[in-house]
């Protein structure tokens, strides 16, 4: 029995606590109160998580895992994030995202 409590007690360690942030969704632009713009590209996107928040890489719900220093898993994002009216990133729970969010459009 305790060693089972044990194994419990490892996995718990080595979860990471995920968010999801929306980052595409139709009629809306992914914005901050800070950074606004007309639409929301993948680039806008990509840059946001590399240099705002300071991710390597990140998982796409129900999509692809994203290496953001990776050229070419960064043009799959691009593909992905074109094809799809809704885009949906899991992020840790830590990384402050809080700001940024889907507002109307203007498009």
């Amino acid at each position: 029995m305790g060693g089972n409590s044990n194994v419990a007690a490892m996995f718990r360690k080595k979860r990471v606590a995920m968010d999801v942030l929306r980052v595409k969704e139709p009629g809306k632009q992914f914005s901050s109160f800070e950074y606004v713009q007309i639409k929301t590209w993948a680039s806008t996107v990509m840059n946001f998580l590399t240099e705002t928040l300071g991710l390597k890489s990140v998982q796409v719900l129900n999509g692809p895992m994203v290496d953001l220093l990776n050229p070419s898993s960064r043009l799959e994002f691009k593909k992905y994030f074109d094809n799809n009216e809704i885009v949906d990133l899991l992020i840790p729970r830590n990384v402050p995202a809080h700001r940024w969010k889907l507002r109307p459009s203007n498009v």
